[in-house]
């Protein structure tokens, strides 16, 4: 199966944890809906064809640069109707604790999407319209207004590999798909619940899932979790080789 590996990077960045009330807590780094929804964007995708698109695609993450957690307030406008006069802040505003993900000091957030299809048609327009710039929304880290750049790494060729025993992983692991994992000298970050599935109305119909990655103790450097997981897959790309799982 080809792979056609992705490296976006940005300033700031939220996804908003599903779980949030009046804070708006984030998730370190996209879940596979935020994923499939950045692609459909820049590709054109119809609302309502987006969970086709997404259920099309499998998608393993690596975290390159650990992001920094901050809250801070943010002023959103009052819009309750469509009305111009509204826009322009007349119905009020109000403000919203909001966790903001920012990069380590002198460091960019950057994350490795490792892109997975049969539909091979499908990931070739991903790759021209990204090659081309030829975005119908412009990419994202969340909200429109923390926008990222996307490079391509290359293509790659995946395939699905049987662990029988705990190796390292280049990518961000499920807590599902895990059988066995091995203590580092640093620390495992649990995160979730995240979504895997949404309808077009943007409700999750797919199951919850946790999900493992790891760093040194100052949480300033990601380092390579080692686990035996369910589903893996052994990706040659650009000269590199790296063990994947899928979100």
């Amino acid at each position: 199966m080809r792979c056609l590996v992705l490296q976006v990077k940005g300033k700031m960045a939220h996804f908003r944890n599903i779980t949030s009330t009046i804070r708006a807590r984030s998730y370190s780094f996209p879940p596979k809906t935020t994923v499939a929804g950045l692609l459909g964007a820049i590709a054109g995708v119809e609302r309502y064809d987006l969970p086709n698109f997404a259920r099309s695609l499998l998608v393993a993450l690596k975290i390159d640069v650990p992001p920094r957690k901050l809250i801070f307030s943010i002023n959103n406008l009052k819009i309750k109707t469509r009305s111009l006069k509204q826009l322009r802040g007349s119905g009020g505003h109000t403000q919203q604790a909001t966790e903001i993900l920012l990069p380590q000091v002198g460091q960019t957030l950057q994350y490795t999407c490792f892109l997975m299809s049969q539909k091979q048609n499908l990931l070739k327009m991903i790759f021209e319209r990204i090659k081309n710039k030829n975005y119908s929304f412009p990419p994202s880290l969340g909200p429109a207004n923390f926008p990222a750049t996307i490079n391509i790494v290359g293509w790659g060729r995946a395939e699905k590999i049987t662990l029988k025993e705990p190796v390292v992983m280049d990518s961000v692991i499920a807590e599902d798909e895990i059988e066995d994992i091995v203590p580092i000298p640093g620390c495992y970050h649990r995160e979730g619940p995240m979504p895997t599935q949404l309808n077009a109305l943007r409700e999750n119909i797919g199951p919850l899932r946790w999900y493992y990655y790891a760093t040194d103790l100052t949480q300033t450097k990601i380092l390579p979790s080692k686990a035996k997981v369910k589903r893996a897959f052994q990706v040659d790309y650009c000269g590199r080789q790296a063990i994947i799982s899928p979100l």
